[in-house]
């Protein structure tokens, strides 16, 4: 954090100087230090950013009003963002709170753009979608794993996640007949 802050100092460009700023945010975050969290998201607020530190701010704005137990701060700090870091952090937010449909809707839309059809699966998409099961089993959302189980199409998610999955699948209630 130090090094950050001094780093800051010295900047003669505002948009060097709000770099260095969001840093410092962010290894305030690591350390829990909210107070300096919040100084330095302060300080390296400028009108001329460039939009991809502008976003990194309200991330890690976002991130400090979680850790301020803000979470509808968080939310509404994120709800027009649809970047899949957006939306990652989204879906964090919504499992804290454990509304789980919401998480499952963020998460869905991430993973619909983030993993393939087909093919293997990276750890991080393997991630993903064990995530994804986690929160519609716990939504109560049969549609959502039945989806997945067909979109997976037999692809593994790692030999713990696959067992976990299979769990998730035998859980389905079955539904009702009309009468």
């Amino acid at each position: 954090m130090a090094a950050f802050g001094q780093a800051a100092l010295l900047q003669d460009n505002p948009v060097a100087k709000a770099d260095a700023e969001d840093l410092l945010a962010q290894a305030a975050l690591q350390a829990h230090r909210l107070d300096v969290v919040q100084r330095a998201l302060d300080r390296a607020r400028h009108p001329g950013l460039p939009d991809d530190l502008a976003t990194q701010c309200a991330y890690d704005a976002a991130r400090l009003a979680v850790a301020l137990d803000d979470p509808d701060k968080a939310l509404s700090l994120l709800e027009q963002d649809e970047t899949d870091a957006g939306l990652e952090l989204r879906g964090q937010v919504y499992e804290a709170l454990k509304r789980w449909p919401e998480a499952v809707l963020v998460l869905g839309r991430l993973a619909t753009r983030s993993v393939p059809e087909d093919g293997v699966l990276t750890e991080p998409q393997q991630a993903l979608v064990s995530r994804l099961a986690t929160d519609a089993a716990a939504a109560q959302d049969s549609a959502t794993l039945l989806r997945l189980k067909g979109w997976l199409a037999g692809r593994t998610l790692g030999v713990e996640q696959d067992e976990r999955f299979a769990m998730q699948i035998r859980s389905i209630k079955p539904l009702s007949p009309a009468h």
